[in-house]
């Protein structure tokens, strides 16, 4: 879905003739290594679709490439096909010993790289008690840094807050937000509630605050 604009507040819109790709890949399936070119190379066919469909934007889902995209064959044809498309993807960030979850933004052959603040606790950072827990729970949890409080950026002379899955339910992001761009992987949540809550909240600080967001999940 594109978009929450309620009668409340006036929401602006994007300028860009956009396309949301949502994917279909199986949470047990996603990030097997032998499944990583095979993915990758759906999404590719995918950008190019945008492309044939003369859009301007394409947004990807959250952890759509599933793997760090930098110096990778991969970030070469994304940097490619960007001067045809912008492209906003998600994909992990390893700098420094330090793993992020991160939004990829390919414009006119650069690449932007805004990394994920909010974290899903015990699913992407242990936030208390850590020693014991990854003792005794969670002996396998790899966790992911922490990225700025608040990211954004500029298409096309718009101000765009970035978003991933977590931080679209986190009111702070719409306070000071006209138009948000989130990326989700909802493989995570099955068929349990936690999507519909996702929505819920959404729908209900888009409305709140005149804000309007586009959601590839």
């Amino acid at each position: 879905f594109s978009g929450f604009q309620y009668n409340e507040k006036q929401a602006q819109t994007l300028n860009l003739n956009y396309k949301l790709i949502n994917t279909n890949i199986s949470q047990d399936q996603k990030f097997l290594q032998e499944n990583l070119k095979s993915n990758s190379d759906i999404l590719i066919q995918d950008i190019l679709q945008a492309i044939n469909e003369k859009k301007e934007l394409v947004i990807l889902p959250e952890t759509a490439f599933a793997f760090d995209l930098k110096n990778t064959k991969y970030e070469l044809i994304l940097k490619e096909l960007s001067y045809k498309i912008t492209i906003i993807t998600g994909a992990f960030h390893v700098e420094k010993e330090h793993t992020y979850n991160s939004t990829y933004i390919f414009k006119k052959g650069n690449v932007y790289i805004l990394n994920k603040h909010f974290l899903v606790p015990f699913g992407e950072e242990i936030p208390f008690f850590k020693d014991l827990t990854k003792k005794y729970f969670l002996k396998n949890i790899e966790e992911f840094s922490k990225g700025p409080i608040q990211s954004k950026y500029k298409l096309d002379n718009q101000i765009i807050t970035n978003a991933i899955c977590y931080e679209a339910t986190k009111e702070q992001n719409y306070q000071n937000s006209q138009i948000i761009i989130a990326l989700s992987n909802n493989a995570w949540f099955n068929n349990s509630s936690e999507y519909k809550l996702q929505q819920l909240l959404m729908k209900f600080y888009a409305s709140k605050y005149g804000v309007s967001v586009y959601h590839a999940t």
